[in-house]
């Protein structure tokens, strides 16, 4: 493609990539109702694809672009993605606290999916060919470049998530359940961590409260010797950091709660990608070709990419199953004015996600890259402008499982529901964010 693609066909382009999407989450939504895959397993998915093939797609993703750009490159990422997901919380937060709407508008307007959605977009752009004037070359490259950029949001995106999600979608009318679960060690800690890291589109589970690795029925396959020594010990560690931890002022606890709350395992991941991509020997051994010293590439960058590379399509397949199980808890749960979305909210929500922030990303992203204050990348300025950008993330309904209320669970499956089907709008954002691009680079 020479020269920038006339607007309709980048519209019919930017349109195929949107459909792509929704039709992968449809393909989860039909495995379900046929009873393809159960809930269990859909759950048991979605952690193995937080916690172990995110984390393993950040390694070789991040790590591998570490290596060649400057990390003062990701900075810009960094900012952006606390920017606007804090603008987002005040923007919810104003419409619950001063005009009386429902607790799950703040973290629906907060929080919107930062890896899965994007990261599967950007794929079905490169196939419709919308990425060859911005990438200057190399479209896969340009896709990894992108993605990367997506990951590093995502992180940052997914630790505030956990951090204030619970927080937000507890300021509604269940304020006595919430004052339980907050007074039950007299600790803000105690609050976050009855909200175990459940990583974007994940369920959080039952925990083993015994530490003997064995809960619900289920047979752990480790060795009891070497089980719960390491368990025990585990404990040990553990009742000392909290006894510790009680020790220390309000004004302390709060802070340190506050940073343990956002870690999780895409984090882990992310300092991982640091580890690997800042020390060159260890980047050169794992992304140089064999001759040029990448004796690690042919087996473990290769096992780590190959695990890594099942996360994109794998996690929207699965919350496609978790969108059939919204639909089951609305068939049966009684229509009332409780369970019945205001519409008030809808128009809230979607307003920011779909309509204000595209225009106030695009421009500012714009603006920002005509005044040469980000990397001459126009990936990089595509990539941002699309970030605050999409449906809520579907983490809301594990938070409405946490809050305990059912009527906000229906509500938040009902909203999620509606928010994916019509997800396409996003090619709207798309096209601007790409001709956008492509003006500011001179294309």
């Amino acid at each position: 493609m020479t020269g920038s693609a006339p607007l309709a066909v980048s519209f019919i382009g930017a349109l195929q990539a949107s459909l792509s999407v929704l039709l992968t989450l449809l393909y989860g939504v039909i495995a379900a109702r046929y009873r393809l895959i159960k809930e269990s397993s859909a759950k048991d998915v979605s952690k193995l694809c937080v916690k172990l093939f995110l984390p393993m797609l950040i390694v070789t993703n991040v790590g591998k672009q570490l290596g060649q750009d400057s990390l003062s490159k990701y900075l810009p990422i960094m900012l952006w993605s606390f920017l606007y997901t804090l603008l987002s919380i005040a923007y919810g937060s104003i419409f619950v606290k001063f005009f009386n709407f429902p607790a799950f508008t703040a973290p629906a307007c907060s929080f919107n999916n930062t890896t899965s959605l994007p990261l599967l977009l950007v794929q079905s752009l490169a196939v419709t060919g919308l990425l060859e004037n911005i990438a200057r070359g190399d479209v896969s490259e340009a896709v990894e470049r992108s993605k990367s950029y997506f990951l590093i949001n995502s992180m940052l995106s997914n630790g505030l998530t956990f951090a204030l999600g619970p927080k937000l979608l507890a300021d509604d009318g269940n304020e006595e359940e919430g004052g339980k679960r907050r007074s039950r060690s007299g600790s803000y800690y105690s609050e976050v961590s009855q909200t175990e890291p459940v990583d974007d589109d994940e369920e959080t589970g039952h925990r083993d409260e015994d530490g003997d690795g064995e809960t619900d029925g289920t047979t752990n396959l480790i060795p009891s010797k070497i089980r719960k020594p390491v368990s025990s010990t585990y404990n040990r560690i553990s009742r000392r950091y909290m006894d510790w931890f009680h020790t220390l002022p309000d004004s302390v606890q709060k802070p340190l709660a506050f940073l343990a709350s956002m870690v999780n395992a895409p984090l882990i991941g992310a300092a991982l990608a640091l580890f690997v991509g800042l020390i060159p020997p260890i980047w050169k051994a794992m992304f140089n070709p064999m001759e040029d010293g990448g004796w690690l590439k042919a087996w473990l960058t290769s096992s780590l990419k190959n695990v890594g590379e099942l996360f994109t399509a794998l996690q929207m397949f699965v919350v496609g199953t978790r969108l059939s199980a919204s639909i089951d808890a609305e068939v049966d749960g009684e229509t009332n004015e409780e369970t019945r979305i205001p519409k008030r909210s809808l128009f809230v929500i979607y307003m920011l996600r779909f309509v204000l922030w595209p225009v106030i990303s695009i421009a500012s992203i714009y603006f920002l890259a005509k005044k040469k204050l980000l990397a001459d990348d126009p990936v990089l300025w595509f990539s941002m402008m699309l970030m605050p950008c999409g449906p809520p993330a579907i983490i809301l309904s594990s938070l409405a499982e946490l809050e305990g209320n059912s009527n906000t669970k229906l509500q938040v499956a009902k909203l999620l529901m509606l928010s994916y089907i019509i997800s396409p709008i996003v090619c709207f954002t798309v096209v601007g964010a790409l001709k956008a691009s492509e003006a500011a680079a001179g294309l």
